[in-house]
């Protein structure tokens, strides 16, 4: 399937094109700000811990592809 065309980014004043909504600097500077607006700091603080780390290397141990796309992990 071919690509789109390429358009403006999303962000007001921004002249540089791209294929998703925004180009990939201010596409970094909105996950960052969500991030930073986030406040559930219970969910978020279970991906830092042991357990999370146990459970995540267990299942890649299982299945290392991802199950969605299909492709192996890249971490």
């Amino acid at each position: 399937m071919p690509k789109k065309s390429p358009r403006k980014c999303n962000t007001i004043g921004c002249p540089n094109l791209t294929h998703d909504s925004y180009c990939e600097s201010h596409s970094k500077n909105r996950h960052r700000q969500y991030k930073q607006d986030r406040t559930d700091v219970k969910e978020q603080s279970f991906y830092v811990s042991v357990e999370w780390r146990k459970l995540r290397a267990y299942k890649r141990g299982i299945n290392p592809l991802c199950e969605q796309r299909g492709q192996s992990d890249t971490d």
